[in-house]
C-alpha cells in the first residue's frame, strides 16, 4: 500500500496517533515538516505562519524562531524543492482560537513555556505567581493589564542568567493574546484551504474528557465552533470523541483525561487513518469536493 502523504498541523492529540502510522509506513510526513522537527501548531495563526514560512513568503527573525516553534537552522528556500502542496492531504487540528503574538509573529505556547517561563518559575514562589499571571491570565486570558503588571514584576529578574535576556524582555513587554470569534476562525481555515490547494481534513481538538466520556472543550465553544467551521466550509471532520467513548475514557486517556494512553494511540490512529484514506480516495476519484456529511466521524457532538 502506498503511504498517504500528510502535512499535519496540530499538537499532541494529532501527533500521538500519527506516530504508529508513520512507523508502519502507512503515512508519510512531508519532508518540510521533518525539517521543521515538530508538527506543533496550536492556533490558526501559527498554521498560516508555518506555511508561509515554509514557502519563503514570510520570515521570522532568528531570535524569535524558537518561540514560534521554527528552527533557526531551517532554510525555507532550500526546502522549497518539496513544497507544502506536494502532499495528498493537509491534516489540521486547531487547538485554540486564542492566538499569541509578538508584533506580526505568531508565538507557540509550548516553546514559550520551555523557553523561559519554566526557568523564571524556578527563581521562587513569588516569581512563579507572576509568571503564571503573565502566561495564564495575561497571554492566554487576553488581559493586557495582567500582562503589564506581571511583566513589570518580572523584568528586574531578567539578567545574564538567561540566554538572550533582551529577547525575553521584549517578549514580556510585547507579547499579546488575541481571541478569534467564530467568523474569524472559519475565515482563517478557509484561508489555509485556499492557500494550499490540497484536500484538507479537520481534526477536532478536545481539551479534556469527563469520566463519563463527555467532552470538556476549552474555550467551551471551541469544539462546537470547529464543527460549525467544517459544516460551513464543507471540510471533512474527524471527531475523536466517538472513538474514545466507544473504548471508554479510562482505557483511552491518561490520568488527567487529556492525552491518549500509549496503548490507545494505535487504536485512535487506525480510525484517523481510515478518515484520511476516505478523503484521499474521494479526491482521487475526481470529485470536486469531499462531502463532509459522508466522511465526518460524529460531526454532531
Amino acid at each position: 500500500m502506498t503511504p498517504i502523504r500528510l502535512f499535519p498541523l496540530g499538537a499532541c492529540q494529532l501527533g500521538a496517533p500519527l506516530a504508529p502510522l508513520a512507523v508502519s509506513n502507512r503515512v508519510w510526513l512531508s519532508s518540510v515538516q521533518i525539517g521543521l522537527g515538530s508538527i506543533s501548531c496550536y492556533t490558526m495563526a501559527e498554521c498560516l505562519q508555518r506555511i508561509r514560512f515554509c514557502r519563503g513568503e514570510f520570515d521570522v527573525p532568528d531570535r524569535f524562531r524558537f518561540y514560534c516553534n521554527l528552527p533557526r537552522a531551517f532554510d525555507p528556500v532550500a526546502q522549497n524543492a518539496r513544497r507544502v502542496e506536494d502532499v495528498d492531504l493537509v491534516l489540521l487540528e486547531p487547538n485554540s482560537p486564542i492566538g499569541t503574538f509578538f508584533d506580526a509573529y505568531a508565538l507557540n505556547r509550548s516553546t514559550l513555556l520551555t523557553g523561559f517561563i519554566n526557568a523564571l518559575a524556578q527563581l521562587g514562589s513569588e516569581t512563579s505567581k507572576a509568571t503564571s499571571a503573565w502566561f495564564q491570565r495575561g497571554l492566554l486570558g487576553c488581559n493586557d493589564e495582567s500582562l503589564r503588571e506581571a511583566a513589570q514584576a518580572l523584568l528586574p529578574l531578567i539578567d545574564d542568567r538567561f540566554d538572550d535576556p533582551a529577547t525575553i524582555r521584549d517578549l514580556l513587554l510585547g507579547a499579546r493574546g488575541r481571541p478569534q470569534d467564530l467568523k474569524a476562525y472559519v475565515d482563517s481555515i478557509a484561508e489555509l484551504r485556499d492557500m494550499v490547494g490540497r484536500p484538507i481534513g479537520l481534526v477536532a481538538y478536545i481539551h479534556q474528557y469527563l469520566p463519563d466520556g463527555r467532552p470538556l472543550p476549552w474555550p467551551p465553544d471551541h469544539l462546537e465552533n470547529t464543527i460549525q467551521a467544517a459544516q460551513r466550509l464543507g471540510i471533512p471532520l474527524f471527531n475523536p470523541m466517538v472513538v474514545v467513548q466507544e473504548h471508554g475514557v479510562a482505557s483511552a486517556m491518561d490520568e488527567q483525561r487529556k492525552l491518549y494512553r500509549n496503548e490507545f494511540c494505535p487504536v485512535i490512529g487506525e480510525a484517523l487513518f481510515d478518515f484520511c484514506q476516505a478523503i484521499v480516495d474521494e479526491a482521487q476519484s475526481g470529485a470536486r469536493e469531499v462531502p463532509a456529511k459522508d466522511l465526518a466521524i460524529a460531526a454532531q457532538a
